[in-house]
């Protein structure tokens, strides 16, 4: 046979003379026993009724190889048994049993009953269990086995203290009287929840034994099996717990190990094995499988079954050793305390969990119905809370009603509708849905879309006339929004019910599904943002808001996010307010909303059409949001712009005009009619220049110092001048600034000598042309000719491509680097062409239309599929709509050939202005600035070189009768 040392070592005999240990050796003449009854003896199965196994079963090959029988014996006993076959068998156990007898009667062996064997009083001595006196006190006899086995320091490392025996549920045919039953049988009945009840009868197994409350029987995992205690399907878990007992096999020595020493060779999940730990200590002390039976901590040390920094960790308990679950208050717990929650059955004396009726108790969620355990775990519900139910002290509609439940629950409001000025009787206001304000003109199709997502996405969709919550299919039916939006709605409803995982099917949250790119990033942000504003982020799983800790703990938040939201930029502020025509949060404009006094519901007010509101430019609008006031009133001392100072009625709209245009004459920067002027070259350069610091300023630089005042805005808004007088007036502004210059005058003053300009001369301004045309592109190649190779050939990209001068890949990226920066060039005919031009003069082939036409669209824009709206090259990168790599090409190719293209105004645009539009940002501007290998985009026939579009401009020549930029490709 293969053994462990021990067990060779077990049968060997002591040496009388040295007290070695001797391996016993059968002599020539026997044999050994061979495999076939090795086997048979194996499987007969003895009771043994004395001695050391007392109370055990054990097989008779088993007991041929203990320590009561010598090598001769049991070889003379095996041949008895092959000699006379079965009827020799029954010979065989009496005469070991025989044995067994008379060896216990001459040495008046005492033994205790441990947890799976019998104990020696040495044994308990050893483990400072009994005292000297009582060892001695037994082996003359004056103390008996059984007197010191009631005893409670004896009893407690023995059997142990009472576990977690079963629990009382109330009756569901009458609640008022509580029924007995067991773990398994509470789990089966829905009593207690799968892993709930799992983890308290792993700690049954791994305290000593599955407890059967109702018979009051302690049982092994296989014999609660055979019994009906517990069903198979938690045999494998129960002996796998139940080895805390009997011991864990060291894959090394083959030595039985304890639980803890199992932990430390990493034979069972630390989690796992510090909840059975605590159990056992739990119960009356840390179990020694060796020995069978419970030890004092100090004995645990010196075995090595704990240690320091075990006993820290479990005396000081965290999360992360609260390894049970109270089913009545959610908490999670040690294995002491929830025993101390226990009762003790004054039949059998056993702890049982007293379970409170609140498996019925439910509350409205946003889909379905929420457990008050579901909102207890979402820590809505605090476990005073629960008591309170469960005795009756509260009413489900009480606590339904608490700010801190309902919140959960039902959220709070959301913008439901819009209050907008009658047609009929602007004085008086008329409340309307969303919808109906889409479709009466009051809100613009993109805004009232985006707040009927926000609707959806935090629960319903409002009716405020009707003070209805509805979803989508419902609001659709109802006619209370519009078949067209449906699917739109639909997709924001899924913030509520619930995402499908593609990957494993099961529903996930709105941060979830942003995180698995389910839903582009700047569309969930929107959403997320309006949840939270209305209440918490939705658990779509349990139907219900939870608060920001629990929504970290599930996934559904994380500190990014946070960071996000909590300090919003241009990109999160996903609402536009009508009024004012700011881009805010949703919880910003939820401020700007006014509560109805009849439903409790917020309106977003509207300004009537001819508000003064609405007839400031957005340059003006800038201007006021810019300059800051503050009120006298002393409890409105937070300074506001003008803007806001007016739309809140602190100043009339006249009194702000008045403070700006004052400011701007007070500084004399310019006299009202030349802001007119400046306003024309800024839509056709993207700058507006001061003459007086002969400096280029942003839109709204210009207005928050004056340069541009609001009369001026008004004339240009009214269109009593023509462009061709603007340019003319342009002109003689800049002339007059030169002229004051020369003259060396400290006062500029813009009304000298002016004289007549043309719009072309404007446009030929290298100020103006850079941003209306842009500068060269790499129009086409010269090649030298293959008949003539000094002379070189000048052709157009595709034309190289085809003419095996550029390889296919190097043309095609050229080509997209044209279409991007505005048009396809024929450099022989010296044409710019859009792209559906190009391919029907034939200046490129068919093959290339649609990837041309994709680039094409840097220039005329991309739509946004959530608004509508056209986006530049750079917002469509960041809505992913364009690879990054592909877009940061076209984007360098742009700026490379004079500036950033404002597909919305159709000119190229400067930097700064750029950044404003969010055309552009700090980020991209250093990726562009210190290019790497993944900027390079662009490929140099010539020296094989990856350079950006920049470099490679640079190495062109110049036709000398276009002024086109071509690459110069050698013939080699």
């Amino acid at each position: 046979e293969n053994l462990t040392y021990l067990q060779l070592l077990e049968r060997c005999v002591r040496d009388p003379d040295t007290g070695l240990y001797m391996l016993q050796i059968v002599k020539t003449s026997q044999r050994y026993v061979d495999e076939a009854t090795r086997k048979a003896l194996d499987a007969e199965w003895v009771d043994i009724k004395v001695g050391r196994y007392r109370g055990q079963r054990w097989s008779v090959w088993k007991l041929l190889n203990s320590e009561y029988m010598t090598e001769e014996k049991k070889q003379e006993l095996v041949a008895k048994y092959k000699k006379e076959t079965s009827h020799a068998l029954e010979k065989v156990v009496k005469v070991i049993l025989e044995l067994i007898t008379e060896k216990e009667r001459s040495t008046k062996q005492l033994w205790f009953q441990g947890i799976r064997r019998q104990i020696t009083p040495s044994e308990l001595f050893n483990s400072h269990i009994i005292t000297k006196d009582t060892l001695e006190a037994l082996e003359k006899g004056q103390s008996s086995v059984e007197e010191i086995q009631k005893q409670a320091a004896v009893k407690r490392y023995l059997e142990g203290t009472s576990c977690i025996a079963g629990v009382l549920a109330p009756c569901r045919d009458e609640p008022s009287h509580q029924e007995k039953m067991s773990i398994y049988q509470a789990m089966w009945k829905g009593v207690l929840r799968p892993g709930t009840a799992l983890v308290l009868l792993e700690a049954q197994a791994a305290t000593g034994f599955i407890i059967d409350p109702v018979g009051n029987r302690r049982l092994s995992v296989e014999e609660a099996v055979a019994e009906g205690v517990v069903g198979g399907e938690v045999r494998e878990k129960l002996l796998s717990a139940e080895r805390a007992v009997t011991g864990y096999t060291d894959p090394y020595t083959g030595e039985q190990i304890s639980l803890f020493q199992a932990m430390q060779k990493d034979l069972i999940v630390r989690d796992h094995g510090v909840r059975l730990l605590e159990a056992q200590i739990a119960t009356g002390g840390v179990i020694d499988p060796v020995h069978s039976h419970r030890v004092p901590v100090e004995v645990a040390y010196q075995r090595g079954y704990f240690d320091e920094d075990m006993n820290r960790v479990l005396a000081d308990p965290g999360d992360d050793t609260k390894g049970f679950f109270d089913p009545n208050t959610h908490e999670n717990l040690t294995y002491l305390q929830l025993l101390g929650r226990c009762v003790r059955d004054p039949d059998t004396g056993l702890y049982m969990l007293q379970l409170a009726g609140l498996s019925r108790v439910s509350f409205r969620g946003l889909r379905r119905q929420v457990s008050a355990s579901e909102l207890r775990t979402a820590k809505i519900l605090d476990p005073e809370t629960l008591r309170d139910l469960a005795q009756g002290t509260k009413t489900l509609q009480e606590v339904t009603e608490m700010d801190a439940v309902k919140r959960y629950l039902e959220g709070t409001s959301c913008i439901a509708g819009v209050l907008a000025p009658c047609r009929d009787e602007p004085s008086r206001q008329e409340k309307m849905s969303i919808y109906q304000a889409m479709w009466k003109g009051v809100l613009r199709p993109g805004t009232a879309l985006v707040l009927l997502e926000a609707q959806a996405a935090t629960g319903f969709i409002i009716d405020p006339v009707g003070n209805r919550r509805l979803s989508v299919e419902e609001a659709v039916a109802e006619g209370v929004v519009g078949g067209e939006v449906r699917e739109k709605l639909l997709s924001a409803e899924r913030a509520v019910t619930g995402y499908t995982d593609p990957y494993t099917g099961e529903q996930i949250s709105l941060f979830q599904a942003m995180q698995k790119d389910l839903i582009v990033r700047d569309h969930g942000v929107r959403l997320l943002e309006a949840q939270i504003a209305t209440g918490g982020v939705i658990d779509p799983v349990h139907s219900h808001r939870v608060p920001v800790e629990v929504a970290y703990q599930r996934g559904y938040f994380d500190e990014d996010m946070n960071r996000v939201l909590a300090d919003p930029g241009d990109d999160t502020k996903g609402f536009f307010d009508p009024n004012t025509h700011e881009n805010l949060t949703y919880l910003q404009l939820l401020g700007r909303c006014v509560r109805d006094p009849d439903t409790g519901l917020y309106m977003l007010q509207l300004a009537g059409p001819g508000a003064a509101v609405h007839q400031l430019g957005e340059e003006l609008r800038a201007a006021l949001r810019g300059a800051r006031v503050t009120p006298d009133e002393p409890s409105r001392q937070e300074k506001m712009s003008i803007y806001q100072a007016m739309w809140k009625g602190v100043l009339r709209p006249g009194t702000a005009l008045v403070l700006l245009e004052s400011e701007a004459m007070w500084k004399g920067v310019l006299r009202p009619g030349t802001a007119l002027v400046l306003l024309e070259a800024q839509a056709a350069t993207g700058f507006i220049i001061d003459p007086v610091g002969n400096r280029r300023l942003s839109v709204e630089e210009a207005v928050a110092e004056g340069v541009v005042g609001g009369e001026a805005m008004q004339k240009y808004r009214a269109g009593t001048l023509t462009v061709q007088e603007v340019g003319a007036s342009l002109t003689a502004l800049l002339d007059g600034d030169r002229a004051d210059g020369e003259r060396g005058g400290s006062q500029k003053d813009p009304r000298g000598a002016l004289r007549a300009a043309t719009m072309e001369e404007v446009t030929e301004m290298d100020a103006v042309k850079r941003y209306l045309e842009g500068t060269s592109c790499i129009a086409g190649v010269l090649a030298p000719c293959r008949d003539e190779p000094s002379r070189q050939e000048k052709m157009s990209i595709y034309q190289a491509m085809w003419k095996g001068v550029l390889r296919p890949g190097t043309a095609l990226v050229l080509l997209e680097a044209q279409a991007a920066t505005g048009f396809i060039i024929d450099p022989v005919g010296n044409r710019r062409l859009s792209v559906e031009e190009a391919v029907a003069e034939g200046v490129v082939g068919g093959e290339v239309r649609e990837k041309l036409l994709s680039a094409e669209r840097a220039v005329t824009g991309y739509t946004d599929p959530y608004t509508g709206e056209q986006i530049s090259l750079f917002q469509a990168m960041q809505k992913d709509l364009i690879v990054r790599d592909h877009g940061v090409r076209l984007l360098e190719a742009q700026i490379a050939t004079g500036g950033v293209i404002d597909p919305v105004h159709s000119h190229r645009v400067p930097v700064e202005v750029a950044y404003q539009r969010g055309y552009f940002d700090e980020d991209m501007n250093r990726v562009l600035a210190d290019p790497g290998d993944d900027t390079k985009g662009f490929f140099d026939p010539n020296t094989h070189e990856n350079l950006t579009y920049l470099q490679l401009l640079g190495r062109c020549v110049r036709d000398p009768d276009t002024g086109l930029l071509f690459l110069s490709v050698s013939g080699e």
